[in-house]
């Protein structure tokens, strides 16, 4: 969990909510349809560089709203729990990630079934995060 919160919220611990709106319901379909794996990571343009241990993490949106984190069979810190859970929610374009009290909101700019692209102000900085569909 704690590596989908460095990833989404740029070294901060975060899980996360996404609530669906009628107008995007085919961004659901496609959003609940594939299992995502991270490509990049930016922040303020910058490419981070994400490590093979992140690549090969997964995450899954549910129908219902909830979030499944996996670390995949390489892990970038061996104390991290394998797996874990959370909540999203989607509202138009706006996806709302939560977990342990802790949220953030990630807008949704690119989505079909190859590709997912985010982006959130995070602690001041644009992040923006590239996954594909696996």
């Amino acid at each position: 969990m704690k590596k989908l919160i460095i990833l989404l919220a740029s070294t901060v611990f975060i899980f996360s909510g996404c609530t669906k709106s009628d107008s995007k319901s085919v961004s659901q379909v496609t959003l609940t349809a594939h299992t995502w794996m991270p490509t990049a990571k930016y922040v303020n343009g910058a490419d981070q560089n994400i490590g093979d241990c992140v690549k090969d993490d997964t995450y899954k949106f549910q129908t219902g709203g909830a979030f499944v984190f996996d670390e995949g069979p390489t892990k970038c810190n061996a104390t991290d729990p394998q797996s874990g859970t959370a909540n999203w929610t989607l509202s138009g374009n706006s996806c709302t990630l939560s977990s342990g009290g802790q949220s953030s909101v990630y807008t949704i700019t690119s989505l079909d079934d190859s590709k997912l692209d985010m982006n959130a102000n995070v602690n001041g900085q644009n992040e923006r995060l590239v996954f594909r569909a696996q």
